[in-house]
């Protein structure tokens, strides 16, 4: 299909929303109601595939539910272990060790925790850290409420516990996500639990001491830590950790997927996308990734971005739309232009010859 230029432009909202629709229609939603597609599992942070063929938006890791109770849930994304992560993680639950795991934005980090809780039947409360969170958030605080005695409001105190002690009371997991984006005082506050077995003592409740049960665990994860350091100027607010705190955990770094794993993820996820699609678009994203970890390029492609740009293109984008949509408000000018160049390479035409939807040119829309 092809749009004359200055059509959109003279389009109302209701006129582009159907447009997309019908195109929508057309592109993909045959496709997948042929292929008789099913919702399957979901963790943040990874792929799911919708009952209908549509794919829903991606979830980031901030805007996923801060506690899991193993549950499928539907309208998020498929997730596909990493055998040897997991064997290693196993590993450290088995002995009751403290787990964080570093690595770039979008490589699995969390998901991999959350999947193995699921198949554990294990709780999880997660805390997404930053500077603005405060020692109270962790341990708990009074806080004033109201009682009624004889119909009258009467003020009193009473102890919140914060996520920490009611995760050691429940024996839940908890994942401090963004670790090095926390305090000194925070860490401080965490360095006494992170001590297998020992309790917590609640200084400001009377010195109340709370034990850990006995499945409770603490995992981390990180973006600049050890071997990710040099990617720091990427992750502007990140503090570094010092070795008394990390010599409490197992470390490991989490790598972006290899192509061929991204490949079997994005065709779990999109049934409807051509297996040359896919092999495009993950060629893509290993250049772009490649470019960036030779600091030739200063923006960290993650799998969300692609996995986004997949879902565009399965709902009825071409190639050329998701890749503008996804990327063009998102970055500078300069790192644009380099995904664009990319992916006209990669993505947009074979041999000098434009492939299948991805016929227009850059003046055909005008949106």
């Amino acid at each position: 299909m092809t749009v004359q230029r200055g059509r959109m432009a003279n389009m109302s909202e209701a006129e582009k929303k159907a447009f997309y629709k019908a195109r929508a229609s057309k592109a993909g939603i045959a496709k997948a109601q042929k292929a008789k597609t099913t919702a399957t599992v979901v963790i943040p942070e990874v792929i799911a595939e919708a009952t209908t063929g549509i794919i829903t938006a991606i979830t980031d890791i901030a805007e996923a539910p801060t506690t899991a109770t193993g549950k499928v849930q539907k309208g998020k994304w498929t997730y596909i272990p990493d055998k040897e992560l997991e064997a290693t993680l196993q590993y450290d639950i088995n002995r009751k060790k403290n787990v964080m795991l570093t690595g770039p934005t979008g490589s699995g980090k969390t998901s991999s925790i959350y999947e193995m809780a699921k198949r554990q039947g294990r709780e999880v409360i997660r805390v997404n850290l930053n500077s603005q969170t405060t020692v109270h958030d962790l341990i708990g605080q009074q806080s004033l409420t109201y009682t009624t005695v004889d119909g009258k409001a009467i003020p009193i105190t009473k102890w919140i516990y914060g996520v920490l002690p009611t995760a050691m009371k429940k024996g839940a997991w908890i994942i401090l996500d963004e670790i090095d984006y926390a305090t000194q005082e925070l860490l401080g506050a965490l360095q006494q639990v992170t001590e297998v077995g020992e309790p917590l003592c609640l200084k400001e409740k009377d010195g109340e001491l709370v034990y850990p049960i006995e499945q409770f665990r603490i995992f981390a994860t990180a973006n600049s830590v050890g071997s990710q350091q040099k990617y720091k100027r990427f992750y502007a607010g990140t503090n570094n950790l010092n070795q008394s705190f990390l010599d409490r955990f197992s470390v490991y770094e989490v790598k972006w997927p290899e192509q061929n794993k991204e490949k079997k993820i994005l065709t779990k996820n999109f049934p409807t996308l051509s297996k040359e699609t896919i092999h495009e678009l993950t060629e893509l994203g290993k250049v772009l990734r490649g470019l960036f970890i030779n600091q030739d390029f200063e923006y960290p492609v993650s799998p969300r971005r692609l996995f986004d740009v997949a879902d565009r293109i399965s709902f009825g984008f071409t190639a050329k739309e998701a890749v503008e949509k996804v990327f063009r408000a998102r970055v500078p000018d300069h790192i644009y232009d380099t995904i664009k160049a990319q992916a006209q390479r990669i993505v947009f035409e074979v041999d000098g010859k434009a492939k299948g939807k991805n016929t227009l040119a850059d003046d055909d829309l005008d949106i």
